[in-house]
């Protein structure tokens, strides 16, 4: 019965523990949130935010390296760019365009080795591959 009793409630610990989501936050000194690390399983979810109070990029590591889809924003909160990792490398297709969408740039990547890369151009209507 006792060790019902501890493998019972070792079971409820673990549930718990697997349950709670681990946070570590830091701020700026005017006590605004300046990045969020959050356990997520066997990831950790990475959020940097600006002194306003929106996020300026976010993604998680994966034994302590980057590993998954990453996004950074400007300061309005826009999206400028999309990159993936795998296992710490670059891998898949990264994408970044300036907040007047003059300019956008595509990356491909493959075990952080560069295949090939596309910048393109607005001009009036069109876009034009430069």
């Amino acid at each position: 019965m006792k060790r019902f009793m501890l493998i019972a409630v070792g079971m409820i610990m673990s549930s718990a523990l697997v349950a709670q989501s681990p946070t570590v936050k830091e701020y700026y000194d005017n006590g605004k949130v300046r990045s969020e690390y959050v356990q997520a399983g066997k990831q950790v979810q990475v959020v940097h935010y600006y002194e306003n109070g929106n996020i300026r990029e976010k993604g998680f590591f994966k034994n302590g390296t980057p590993d998954g889809k990453w996004e950074a924003f400007d300061a309005d909160g826009k999206k400028v760019a999309e990159l993936n990792y795998h296992n710490g490398k670059r891998h898949g297709e990264f994408r970044s365009w300036d907040a007047y969408a003059y300019t956008y740039v595509e990356v491909e990547y493959r075990n952080g080795e560069m295949l090939s890369a596309n910048k393109y151009l607005k001009d009036r209507d069109f876009a034009i591959k430069n």
